[in-house]
């Protein structure tokens, strides 16, 4: 799960919230894109294609001056991976797509926040609160996330962070 929060100045193609790609040769890694009101996730674990690629549909972000949370929550364990895309507390959409399980990268790859890497793939905008969980969040734990202003943590515990 990929859990951050993002306010953009202006839409491009190449709003790169998060990146672990690396281009020498082939892709591998992963890549999350918000490309107009849309946002376009894909990773890749070698040369020979895609393993999991999922593209919202329609205008799932609804006003791109305003703070919105984006949770990116991916489930491997079924034979066709499940990427679940939601904004805010609302809208979330879903997909199986590709097979095998998703690439983490490469320990030779960084990975990049609000850029792809690559020279002028810049996110217009502000990122905030970036989080990446070892397993998939629940409804309540995303719905608490989006809620409750204190960012990554969840439990009633307010110095416990979620998996410690």
């Amino acid at each position: 799960t990929l859990n951050c929060w993002f306010k953009m100045t202006n839409i491009s193609s190449s709003n790169h919230l998060f990146s672990t790609y690396a281009v020498s040769g082939y892709r591998t890694g992963t890549d999350i894109v918000v490309n107009s009101r849309e946002i376009y996730f894909v990773t890749q674990s070698s040369s020979t294609g895609t393993v999991v690629s999922f593209q919202t549909s329609g205008s799932i972000i609804p006003n791109n001056t305003d703070w919105h949370m984006v949770t990116i929550r991916v489930d491997d364990t079924l034979s066709s991976n499940q990427v679940k895309i939601k904004i805010d507390d609302g809208v979330e959409q879903s997909g199986n797509t590709g097979t095998g399980a998703p690439s983490t990268g490469n320990a030779q790859h960084e990975g990049h926040i609000g850029s792809s890497g690559a020279e002028n793939a810049w996110f217009d905008g502000r990122i905030d609160e970036m989080s990446i969980f070892n397993r998939i969040l629940t409804d309540a734990e995303v719905t608490t996330l989006y809620n409750s202003g204190a960012g990554k943590r969840i439990a009633d515990d307010p110095w416990k962070e979620i998996g410690s």
